[in-house]
């Protein structure tokens, strides 16, 4: 037995999807010694449904280590999150809705 669920959607309509993130590079602060904690494994992103990209890269590649811990996103304060694909339509959430 099979059970599927249809619905009908409207390409226009922008949704809130939640997306995974894929940390892409080395940090700067792993070579002084520092670790890179990944705290967030997916955003919520608003897109349309036609444009709800993969994952999204996040390079960590210019994070220094973080002396002071209540920092967030490395000593240097900067989040590298971009869409992959390159689409406009996709709208990230205020870094500093997650610390950064």
């Amino acid at each position: 037995m099979i059970h599927v669920d249809l619905m009908r959607v409207n390409l226009s309509e922008r949704v809130v999807v939640r997306v995974p993130l894929e940390l892409r590079g080395t940090a700067q602060g792993t070579h002084e010694g520092g670790i890179v904690d990944q705290n967030l494994n997916h955003l919520e992103v608003e897109c349309l449904v036609t444009d709800i990209p993969d994952l999204i890269q996040v390079s960590v590649k210019e994070l220094a280590w973080a002396h002071d811990q209540g920092r967030g996103c490395g000593a240097a304060g900067r989040c590298g999150a971009q869409d992959p694909s390159g689409r406009d339509g996709l709208h990230l959430p205020p870094a500093e809705d997650y610390g950064c």
